[in-house]
């Protein structure tokens, strides 16, 4: 009897006969059949724990021989169901969370993929290191946020978290447990990094490390000029050498007025820079160095502990736990624009998007390194732009998938390309060929090569030829 006409009892009976953790609970299966995104709903057979990449290599060689269909999972912060399996095996890999010491004669931390990043920060603490770029959530999973990418404030210094990795340790669709670098060429950390967990499962990775100073000065500049903001930023990140650099898109909303799509919220924009630069306890930087030259408008100068201001946004997914927003859907976009044109761009962008998707909507220069899955502008250099709403009501969804599409049409149209964590509902195959462009093929062949009974399906991906 094949897996496909196998009853959710059976297989679990089976999985459970391997010596794997096996859990068909209702609760179990029903969290599982949902990610962060409440876009999509799958619906999984069973949920199987791994404690080690042994279990992993042993499912999935199971699942490929019996034709069982498998989704890796962390912790659940996908947006379009890259975690949530269509109809098949949850495989969880949250236990795989050790976090080694610091080494600090190499820089590098070796971690297990469901190691949350604010155990890593705990970890590098009493070294005074941290990884090179790390995510605003820290928890997030390394492996969860290595499948797609990792875009952070010291973005615009290293690049996308996944350039930061030396090594990974995973196994393919078909059960091989293989260690890999992103030079050696077996190919496996090309279809891994940023791969969508279409080809392998990442099991344990090894970041690179950065020396950190106890202290973080950060200094807020607002502007009115698009422009200008943006000058300022490429400054600082070529010139100054600050540590952390965000932006924000602010609205003033100023009254309602008519519109083609009906009457609507009359806003003006202003923009902010967030600047961090660390220092050495009683060396703080000055204001008048700091921001001598920009153009914006110094608001305000905060001090932090570095370790904590890692955490600095902790108070705002409180906040979506308090109100209930967290478990609203949360269609995000971001689109990795060529720097050059969001001026022109912006304007067009920022009418586009309804004012129930809230402000804040965030700027982040991102340097041009990585592995080949991970797609750049042409030409660059290239900057984030992205729109990470709270919670959507259910009542305003399609109202915000269908300004979502516009946001993706006009980046995509500009010559953006998608960074692989937001709402992806819009991506045909057309889409997805547009975005790889030329490594299109090598993004079909690391699929065939690595995955060649198509066993890593998801609800992003269901079909076993892509994924």
């Amino acid at each position: 009897m094949q897996g496909a006409l196998w009853t959710a009892a059976e297989i679990r009976r089976l999985v459970s006969e391997l010596g794997l953790s096996v859990r068909g609970d209702g609760p179990a299966r029903q969290s599982a059949g949902h990610d962060f995104g409440h876009l999509v709903v799958g619906q999984p057979r069973a949920v199987v724990e791994a404690t080690c990449q042994g279990d992993v290599e042993v499912l999935l060689a199971f699942a490929t021989a019996e034709g069982l269909r498998v989704t890796a999972r962390g912790a659940g912060y996908s947006q379009s169901g890259q975690s949530v399996p269509l109809d098949g095996i949850s495989l969880d890999v949250g236990r795989l969370d050790h976090v080694s010491p610091p080494d600090t004669g190499s820089m590098t931390l070796e971690c297990g993929a469901g190691a949350r990043w604010r155990n890593i920060v705990r970890r590098c603490a009493n070294r005074g290191v941290l990884p090179e770029v790390m995510p605003l959530n820290l928890d997030l999973t390394v492996g969860g946020v290595l499948s797609a990418g990792g875009i952070g404030a010291t973005s615009h210094v290293y690049g996308p978290a996944v350039a930061t990795v030396t090594e990974v340790g995973g196994v393919t669709g078909d059960g091989r447990g293989l260690l890999s670098t992103p030079a050696a060429p077996d190919g496996l950390c090309a279809a891994l990094l940023a791969g969508l967990g279409r080809a392998g499962v990442i099991t344990s990775v090894r970041l690179r490390l950065r020396r950190v100073r106890p202290r973080v000065r950060v200094f807020c500049l607002l502007y009115e000029s698009a422009a200008e903001w943006l000058g300022d930023q490429r400054r600082l990140a070529d010139e100054r050498g600050v540590d952390y650099l965000e932006g924000l898109c602010v609205a003033r909303v100023l009254g309602t007025r008519t519109t083609p799509a009906g009457r609507r919220p009359a806003a003006t924009w202003s923009y902010v820079s967030l600047v961090g630069i660390e220092y050495e306890d009683g060396q703080a930087p000055s204001g008048e160095d700091a921001v001598r030259g920009l153009s914006g408008k110094l608001m305000f100068v905060d001090d932090d502990d570095t370790f904590d201001y890692a955490a600095r946004y902790d108070g705002r997914f409180e906040a979506m736990h308090r109100t209930g927003a967290w478990t609203q859907a949360h269609p995000w976009i971001e689109t990795l624009l060529p720097e050059g044109i969001l001026p022109t761009l912006l304007p067009d962008l920022l009418e586009a998007i309804p004012m129930f998707l809230g402000d804040g909507h965030r700027v982040a220069l991102v340097a041009q390194r990585g592995p080949a899955l991970f797609m750049f502008p042409k030409p660059g250099p290239a900057v984030a732009f992205s729109v990470l709403p709270v919670g959507v009501a259910e009542g305003l969804r399609e109202d915000a998938l269908r300004a979502l599409r516009r946001v993706h049409d006009l980046g995509t149209g500009a010559g953006g390309k998608r960074y692989l964590s937001g709402w992806l509902g819009m991506m045909d195959e057309p889409a997805w060929r547009a975005h790889y462009g030329d490594a299109f093929d090598d993004w079909i062949a690391a699929k065939q090569r690595f995955d060649p009974r198509g066993t890593l399906v998801s609800t992003l991906f269901p079909g076993a030829s892509r994924g």
